[in-house]
């Protein structure tokens, strides 16, 4: 038996008769026993943070109701014969905010009503109110995902009025980093993205809008988590990409200081105030995000802020060493690591929204990402459209058979339902189309029977009402193929190349955009010639008013060659000798005339209202695509001459990027890219 001393605390030692075994066993209790008190201490540690959070929630309600209770609009009253209020989301300090519902359009909205102090003098209140229709004025105008929608305007009374906005349910950015100060670089990054989104739009519109108050604060979220930012109260509008002067700045407390640029604090001369200073903005809400902390003047208040020129003397940012972030988020925020670059490079200028985002969810499909197949045999009849094509596919439609054929030999693929992610519906339109058993007249009988054996053999359909499973269509009838199976149209995601969002049967939040591609698997020859003499080509069929629109303006022009019908020469030709291919809307909003021009390194025009412009949410179009109104057709050649050298050499270099990309999709299947 061994014999262990032990210290008995008062300077002697005794031996315990202990063996050790026993010495062993009882070590291992007490490490135990600490390894579950560490445990249940961070457990009251998250407990803690958890109540604190939650009292938090809890005061702001309760501050909400006593604000509610002292309200004008206590009653709930109905607004303009039209807007019932609910309940007082907030209050500032000349106006409060209520959750509506708009009994005309059937939607929930977020009245904002404007309230004139009586004791203001008239010049006062004109003042304000001219404040307030600047902003009305701006902020109409504005149609963007990652904007909210100003819906109407009126009056209440002489001294009140109520701006009506779209209604996000979610917490704005500010609420959302007091309850959880550091982000995760992804969702971080996933806000950043759709934030400037929102500002590209802003700055790529004929006069383009300084927002000039772009903070957390101003960052809604909806339902789902769009971010959409908000509040046009001290936008500018400028002319040019120089700046404009003249703007009220923070000697008159405009803006909010700690996301303001260094220009804006020069005191001594009226600053040229341009889209930079929203580039800024969002570089410190990206940096608050990830390091929950602002990197300038974060403990100032906005008095020694100005006081003490912190932001004017900002030239350097400091990266904490935790969390630790990629260098392309770093770069995202001032331009290069480590420096503060307020000139960079532009709102657009790379081929991904973010490639980090896209980089991480392509890793995370590739490790879990599963799909269920409803199989079928080879000998069944219509094992044809069901099956994968045992050929390459060719024509106008051959996305359709691509993405099956990539799919199906894929990893995605699993044969257990219960791994499954998503249900792919195998049918193929284009397919049917030819089918003489079924015909163009057939498909929609088909599909309906199709549907009901899914529904009565498996269970799956039933478990999600349909929500979980997808099917895949490049040709238009796809759209009529579903009049008799309406749950799906409904229910299932459509991959579609005819993804235009006017019309009733494509939900651009629910369905996807898959592009149409005319296979060729050579290497385009002469991508980098000189001879792009020409400003722009098309070719195609006037089988829409808007093409008939484009030739009746440039059929005779010297520089934008337009043709009705087949080329003379061959089409390849005007491909590889024009700067520009226009993309014109025919009988849908796609072609494949997007592929073509950039399989031969012409720089695509889309010409197409309501184009849900495929993998709009990973590729930034802006960066290798011109998109024009239909209403501008007559202002085409203006918008092109516009493009400088430098621009087009950019447009250029992504869209041979692109093309890269294409080329080792249909050469080197599967690839899961492809498919999702």
């Amino acid at each position: 038996m061994l014999v262990v001393a032990t210290d008995k605390g008062d300077g002697s030692d005794v031996e315990s008769g202990m063996s050790e075994e026993d010495f062993l066993i009882q070590d291992e209790i007490c490490k135990s026993r600490l390894a579950s008190i560490k445990r249940e201490e961070e457990y009251y540690l998250r407990e803690r943070d958890r109540y604190e959070v939650e009292k938090g929630r809890l005061l702001r309600e309760m501050k909400r109701i006593r604000d509610e209770d002292g309200s004008r609009f206590n009653n709930f009253q109905i607004l303009n014969h039209r807007y019932a209020l609910l309940n007082l989301l907030g209050k500032g300090g000349f106006s409060e905010v209520y959750k509506a519902f708009d009994l005309v359009e059937y939607r929930y909205v977020a009245c904002k009503l404007h309230g004139l102090n009586a004791q203001w003098s008239e010049e006062k209140k004109q003042s304000y109110i001219r404040h307030a229709i600047r902003e009305y004025n701006i902020h109409k105008t504005l149609v963007h995902p990652h904007i909210v929608r100003l819906w109407d305007i009126f009056e209440i009374d002489h001294n009140t009025f109520c701006t009506v906005l779209e209604y996000c349910s979610g917490k704005d950015l500010d609420a959302v980093l007091k309850a959880t100060p550091i982000l995760p670089e992804r969702e971080a990054r996933i806000i950043f993205v759709q934030i400037f989104q929102g500002l590209v739009y802003l700055n790529k519109r004929p006069q383009k809008i300084i927002h000039y108050d772009l903070k957390p604060g101003n960052v809604l979220f909806d339902e789902v988590g769009v971010a959409k930012v908000t509040d046009f109260g001290l936008s500018k509008i400028v002319e040019d990409d120089v700046g404009s002067q003249g703007m009220e700045l923070t000697s008159q407390g405009a803006g909010t200081y700690w996301y303001l640029p260094p220009e804006c604090f020069e005191l001594s001369r009226t600053p040229l105030i341009s889209s930079k200073v929203d580039v800024w903005s969002a570089g410190v809400i990206l940096y608050q995000m990830l390091f929950g902390k602002r990197p300038f003047g974060h403990d100032q208040t906005q008095e020694r802020i100005l006081r003490e020129d912190t932001i004017i003397n900002a030239r350097k940012v400091e990266f904490p060493q935790k969390p630790a972030v990629s260098s392309e988020a770093k770069k995202n925020m001032y331009g290069q690591p480590g420096e503060i670059d307020m000139y960079c490079k532009g709102f657009n200028n790379q081929v991904f929204h973010d490639k980090y985002i896209f980089t991480e969810d392509h890793k995370e499909m590739n490790r879990s990402f599963k799909v269920f197949v409803y199989p079928h045999s080879k000998d069944h009849p219509f094992a044809n459209a069901l099956l994968p094509v045992d050929f390459e596919p060719g024509g106008n439609y051959a996305s359709e058979s691509y993405f099956k054929k990539a799919l199906m030999q894929s990893h995605f693929i699993t044969k257990d339902p219960l791994e499954a992610d998503l249900f792919f519906l195998p049918f193929s339109i284009a397919r049917l189309r030819h089918d003489p058993r079924v015909g163009v007249g057939g498909i929609s009988e088909f599909i309906r029977n199709y549907m009901t054996d899914v529904r009565q053999n498996y269970p799956y359909w039933n478990q999600s009402g349909g929500a979980n499973h997808f099917y895949v269509a490049c040709h238009s009838i796809g759209r009529s193929a579903m009049e008799k199976a309406e749950e799906v149209r409904l229910n299932a995601i459509q991959v579609v190349c005819s993804s235009n969002y006017f019309l009733s049967g494509y939900v651009a939040h629910k369905d996807a955009s898959l592009p149409q591609i005319w296979p060729r698997h050579e290497t385009p020859p002469n991508i980098f010639s000189s001879k792009r003499a020409r400003l722009a080509f098309f070719s195609g069929s006037v089988n829409s008013p808007i093409r008939k629109r484009l030739i009746e303006a440039w059929g005779n022009d010297s520089e934008i060659f337009v043709h009705s019908g087949y080329v003379t020469t061959p089409y390849e030709e005007g491909l590889l000798n024009s700067k520009f291919c226009l993309h014109v809307k025919g009988f849908e909003v796609n072609t494949a005339r997007i592929g073509d021009a950039i399989y031969f390194g012409c720089v695509p025009v889309i010409i197409a209202n309501h184009y849900d412009l495929p993998f709009a949410d990973i590729l930034n179009w802006n960066c290798f695509s011109i998109v024009v109104a239909t209403l501008d057709i007559p202002l085409l050649k203006k918008i092109l001459h516009d493009v400088s050298p430098e621009q087009y050499v950019m447009l250029q270099k992504n869209v041979l990027e692109e093309s890269t990309a294409i080329q080792s999709i249909f050469n080197e299947l599967p690839v899961p890219k492809l498919s999702f």
